[in-house]
């Protein structure tokens, strides 16, 4: 059998590719004619040897020549042929994401859950589809993925889909379910117990919090519990902040001792928010609570130091013209009263004697 050699432009193109960019002498003018060309190679090299590697050649060059359609059409013929399999998989995906295919993504994505375990990718896939439609599994795939990936920008995809997680009834029992599965999981903490809290049952989100806490201790569900406890036994609650020293438990001790009109407590802490981070709201929240101090000139070089680093803050800008219109009444009415005259009165006996 007569091996199919591909000629020598297309593999010196795919070595080019590969070298060093700085061992370019000049760049080689590619049109549109060469790229068909190439396909047209390519295309039959991987009819005679259908491999993986031929396969991503030929979608390479479908791709440069702006061909979508093409692409799809031959990774749904390879399907037909070979099955699924995961590259197949991937790349069907992708040019479906790009032509907005959406049914015919849905049933890849199904198709595929029958054979394989779906990856971080084809995951975030799934859970955007399910939002798309409004479906009622959301929390099951959720939940999955949460089993099975946990980096911090995981985290931040699953924050992003809770908003779309109705709080029904039937939710929140399917939730407390998979809670009594998993109580470290991340549905507990970040829909569960808020749903808690907005409904003002705070004592059967601690019964939560205290269950994840018997398992692991972290200073999340520390902060949650904490929280839990402001507006029934805020010293219990500031034992608990103090306990996690964090950006986040500061702030909320700073808080509780505003609520308190405990001003120099709630400073201090603010400056333990500052010395672990010293951004911006930090500042602009202990220049606030200088002004509620009472301590304007202090409150005043906090906000204008604000405005002049940022030229576009007009916020600070205007909380420091309001602090500093303050100040210029309290002189005003201290000048007033230096300039009242005091009537003197002389004691009753002296004045009878006169």
């Amino acid at each position: 059998m007569s091996k199919f050699i591909l000629p020598v432009f297309i593999l010196s193109f795919f070595i080019s590719c590969e070298s060093d960019k700085s061992n370019k002498i000049e760049e080689v003018s590619i049109n549109a004619t060469y790229y068909r060309h190439a396909l047209d190679e390519v295309s039959r090299a991987y009819d005679e040897n259908p491999t993986d590697e031929f396969l991503r050649r030929k979608l390479y060059f479908l791709k440069q020549l702006n061909w979508p359609e093409g692409a799809v059409q031959t990774l749904e013929e390879a399907q037909n042929r070979f099955g699924l399999t995961d590259e197949i998989v991937h790349n069907l995906a992708a040019y479906y994401l790009s032509r907005e295919y959406y049914p015919e993504l849905a049933v890849l994505i199904k198709d595929w859950k029958r054979y394989s375990k779906l990856d971080r990718e084809l995951s975030r896939i799934e859970i955007d589809l399910i939002v798309q439609n409004n479906l009622s599994n959301l929390s099951d795939a959720i939940f999955s993925y949460s089993q099975d990936y946990e980096e911090e920008n995981d985290l931040a995809f699953l924050k992003s889909k809770l908003y779309f997680l109705s709080d029904t009834a039937a939710t929140l029992l399917k939730i407390k379910e998979m809670a009594n599965v998993d109580p470290n999981n991340f549905l507990v903490n970040h829909w569960l117990v808020p749903v808690f809290f907005t409904r003002n049952q705070n004592e059967e989100a601690q019964e939560y919090l205290f269950r994840e806490l018997k398992i692991e201790r972290d200073d999340q569900t520390l902060e949650l519990l904490a929280k839990s406890f402001r507006t029934i036994k805020k010293d219990t609650a500031k034992i608990i902040f103090r306990s996690i020293q964090n950006i986040s438990a500061y702030e909320q001790l700073s808080e509780v001792f505003e609520s308190e009109k405990r001003y120099d407590s709630a400073i201090f802490y603010v400056e333990k928010m500052i010395s672990l981070d010293s951004t911006k709201n930090s500042i602009f929240r202990k220049a606030d609570l200088y002004e509620k101090r009472r301590w304007l000139t202090t409150s005043y070089y906090f906000f204008n130091l604000l405005a002049q680093a940022d030229l576009t803050d007009t916020i600070s800008r205007k909380r420091a013209q309001i602090v500093a219109n303050k100040i210029a009444y309290l002189r005003s009415l201290e000048e007033l009263e230096a300039d009242v005259p005091i009537l003197e009165l002389k004691p009753k006996k002296q004045l009878e004697n006169e």
